[in-house]
């Protein structure tokens, strides 16, 4: 891994500012008609600084940046007044309530939703709030709440975990043995990765749905899936390779999944990395 580099202040600027336009504009929508890709995308960006040289990143970010502009142009322009029911929250907020009580109320909005893709948007949701300027703080937990339509993701979720090196390892062995499509490994990585995140920043255990069939949890451990006969992806190799892609679902599964690879020792590590390998070459 490559050390972390300080993100350029320039960066960070034109960053926040990106966020803030992209709040602006979803500040009195109702509902998304898709998952915004790119601006989640744009925030996993941001986190990929420890995997690349500075000038990578400059590079990195600046296309994300754009990516995100260009998709905001296709949001509608805001108007009229917010709809009542995103605006419970705002009670609360003035009333000086803590970031951990506001955010575990949007991740217990998203969770009973039932919608997998509902708690990733929470999830960078509430990431954004914590980067943003106080004044944007409401913005950001709304757009949280902004119902996404459950088919962002592929697949419909037929079981739940909670987050952890069993949760997973499980997923890595599901789709090193041909288990799992790299698209529902991705999309349960980054459900469970948000899961991980909601429990950092709550102090509360999430459950989440996922989408791997229920034999996906078999333990058998075949030869075929052991670390020394699978091909390891090296984090900074990784990185590149899913920002030279443009894919957001590409990067957005990378960063998830170098996060939570930072938390594993031994097998299990590996096996993430190898999984990601694998998840890269099926989803570019």
């Amino acid at each position: 891994m490559l050390a972390s580099v300080p993100v350029p202040v320039p960066a960070r600027i034109t960053y926040i500012q990106e966020l803030e336009a992209a709040l602006a504009q979803l500040d009195h929508a109702a509902a998304l008609a898709r998952m915004p890709w790119a601006l989640l995308a744009l925030n996993a960006t941001f986190y990929l600084d420890r995997y690349l040289t500075a000038a990578a990143y400059r590079v990195a970010l600046r296309a994300a940046i754009d990516a995100a502009g260009a998709e905001r142009q296709g949001w509608p322009t805001p108007s009229g007044d917010a709809p009542a029911d995103l605006d419970e929250l705002q009670p609360p907020v003035e009333a000086g309530a803590t970031r951990q009580t506001l955010y575990r109320w949007v991740f217990d909005r998203a969770v009973s939703s039932g919608n997998p893709a509902q708690f990733l948007l929470a999830q960078h949701a509430c990431e954004i709030a914590e980067v943003v300027p106080e004044s944007f703080l409401s913005s950001a937990l709304r757009m949280g709440l902004l119902p996404v339509p459950v088919s962002s993701f592929a697949a419909p979720p037929t079981a739940s975990a909670t987050p952890g090196a069993r949760s997973i390892e499980q997923l890595s062995r599901a789709l090193l043995r041909h288990r799992l499509t790299p698209r529902d490994f991705a999309e349960s990585l980054l459900v469970l990765h948000a899961a991980q995140r909601a429990q950092e920043l709550t102090g509360h255990a999430y459950a989440v749905p996922l989408a791997p069939p229920d034999h996906a949890q078999d333990s058998d451990l075949s030869a075929a899936c052991t670390p020394k006969r699978l091909r390891i992806g090296q984090p900074h190799d990784l990185a590149a390779r899913a920002l030279a892609s443009a894919n957001p679902l590409a990067i957005m599964t990378v960063e998830a999944g170098l996060v939570e690879a930072e938390t594993l020792h031994g097998a299990p590590q590996l096996l993430l990395l190898a999984a990601l390998d694998r998840a890269l070459s099926g989803l570019l």
